[in-house]
C-alpha cells in the first residue's frame, strides 16, 4: 500500500499545484504552505468535521463553498489555526484574501485548510510571503506544479510517507482523470479525521451531482476509517471539477457516469488506505471485513468497535492471535448479536467458529500474522450486511508520538 505514496502522477488537465516552506512549521526544512489552483473556476463541494469544536479555515471554507464554485485551495502545516477564536478567523480569510490577489481571482473562490498544533497562531508575515512565492511558480508552472508532488508533501505533519492516487477513464474520445492527495496519521475516526484531502477532476459535473458522488465515495472510504478513535477540529475534504460544462456533461444516464464514479471511490479508498496504513506508529495495515450482518449500518458499527478497540489493537501489534479480544469487543457494538454464531478469521486463518476456537495451533496462528497487511474476517451469520473497515494496530510508538508532539 506504501507504494501507491511514492508515484508522482500528473494532475487533471488545467491544474497546478505547489509547496514551500515559509517557516510555520518547527522542523527545519520542512514544507509547509501549499497552493492548488485551476486555470478557470470549478464547481466545488466539501465535506468536514463533525467536531463541534471546528478550526477557523474549516468555518471560512464552509462560508465560501455556499457559492459552488472555487478556483484554489490554500493549505499550511504546522499550525492548526484553531482555538484562537476571533484572529483565527481573520487570519484564514486574510490568507484566502492574499492567494486571490496573487493569482488574480476571487477571494470567495479560494479555499483553506490548516493541520498542525492546536491554540497556536500564525506567523502571518511569513504566510503572505509564502503565497506571494507559491503564485509566482503557479505562474510560471514547471513538471513540479504540473504532477502536485511538493504540495503532497507539504500537508503532511507526522505523516511518513506522501498520499497520492489517480485514475484515469476515457469518455466519448475524451480523457478524464480523478487525482488525490491526504494527510492523515493521527486522530483519525469516522465522520472524518485529522485529515486534508484535496479531490480534483477534469471532468464536467453539476454541483450537485458533485456532492452526490463525493458522499458515496466517502462511505465507504473516509468514513469506514479509524486509527485512533479521535475526531480532529480541521478535518476537510475538497472536491473540484474544472471541466467545461458547455462539452460532454457527467451524470446518470449520460457516458461514462458508473466508470467516473467507480475512478472516485477508487480515489478515495486508495488514500484511506494509505492513511491507514500510515497511522502513527503503526506497524501493521489492518483491513477489517464484516460480513453477515443485518444491514450494512449494523456492519459498520461492528467494525468501528473492533477497529476502535485498544485490546484488539494492542494485539494485533504484538502478532498475537487472540481472536476472543475481537469477539468481546463485538459484544459491545450495540448490535443485536447472536455470540454462538461469530466466525473470526486472522491472517486468512479461521480461529475461531461459531463462537469456539477451531483449534488451530498459537504458533502456525502467530505466523500468519506476521508482515506489514493484515486482514481480519468477521462472519456474524445474521444477514446480508457488510463493511470494509481500514484500520493499524497500536504500538508504542503512537504513545511516543503523542507525549512528544508539542515538544
Amino acid at each position: 500500500m506504501r507504494g501507491i505514496s511514492r508515484y508522482s502522477p500528473p494532475l487533471p488537465e488545467g491544474f497546478l499545484a505547489t509547496g514551500g516552506r515559509c517557516g510555520i512549521a518547527a522542523k527545519p526544512g520542512k514544507k509547509d504552505l501549499a497552493v492548488f489552483a485551476s486555470l478557470q473556476p470549478c464547481v466545488a463541494v466539501g465535506m468536514f468535521t463533525t467536531n463541534r469544536c471546528k478550526a477557523a479555515p474549516v468555518l471560512v471554507s464552509e462560508q465560501h463553498l455556499r457559492g459552488g464554485r472555487a478556483q484554489a485551495i490554500v493549505i499550511n502545516s504546522g499550525c492548526a489555526n484553531a482555538g484562537t477564536s476571533v484572529r483565527g478567523l481573520a487570519d484564514a480569510r486574510a490568507m484566502c484574501a492574499w492567494t486571490a490577489r496573487a493569482l488574480g481571482i476571487a477571494t470567495r473562490h479560494v479555499l483553506v485548510a490548516s493541520t498542525g498544533v492546536i491554540g497556536e497562531y500564525l506567523p502571518m508575515r511569513r504566510v503572505r510571503r509564502g503565497i506571494e512565492a507559491l503564485a509566482r511558480r503557479v505562474a510560471h508552472p514547471g513538471r513540479e506544479e504540473r504532477s502536485g508532488r511538493s504540495a503532497a508533501e507539504t500537508i503532511l505533519t507526522t505523516d511518513t510517507v506522501r498520499k497520492v492516487a489517480s485514475e484515469e477513464l476515457e469518455i466519448r474520445g475524451r480523457r478524464v482523470r480523478v487525482w488525490g492527495c491526504a494527510k492523515g496519521a493521527g486522530m483519525i475516526h469516522p465522520q472524518l479525521a485529522t485529515m486534508l484531502v484535496v479531490l480534483l477532476t477534469d471532468g464536467a459535473i453539476t454541483r450537485s451531482l458533485a456532492t452526490q458522488a463525493l458522499r458515496v465515495a466517502v462511505a465507504p472510504s473516509f468514513h469506514c476509517l479509524s486509527v485512533d478513535g479521535d475526531t480532529s477540529t480541521n478535518d476537510s475534504v475538497f472536491f473540484l471539477a474544472n471541466g467545461d460544462l458547455s462539452g460532454p456533461r457527467l451524470g446518470p444516464g449520460r457516458p461514462g457516469w458508473g466508470r467516473f464514479q467507480i475512478a472516485l471511490n477508487s480515489v478515495c479508498r486508495q488514500l484511506a488506505q494509505c492513511i491507514a496504513a500510515d497511522g502513527e506508529g503503526a506497524t501493521k495495515a489492518v483491513t477489517l471485513t464484516i460480513r453477515g450482518a443485518r444491514s450494512d449500518g449494523e456492519a459498520r458499527r461492528l467494525a468501528q468497535t473492533v477497529a476502535g478497540s485498544f485490546l484488539v489493537k494492542s494485539a494485533w501489534y504484538g502478532e498475537d492471535p487472540n481472536w476472543g479480544r475481537i469477539w468481546a469487543a463485538l459484544g459491545r457494538a450495540g448490535v443485536p448479536l447472536d455470540p454462538s454464531r461469530v466466525d473470526v478469521a486472522i491472517g486468512g486463518l479461521w480461529l475461531a467458529k461459531r463462537g469456539v476456537s477451531t483449534g488451530v495451533p498459537p504458533a502456525k496462528a502467530h505466523r500468519a500474522m506476521r508482515g506489514r497487511s493484515l486482514p481480519i474476517t468477521i462472519d456474524v451469520h445474521q444477514g446480508v450486511g457488510r463493511a470494509t473497515y481500514f484500520t493499524c494496530d497500536l504500538s508504542p510508538e503512537y504513545v511516543r508520538l503523542n507525549a512528544d508532539y508539542r515538544t
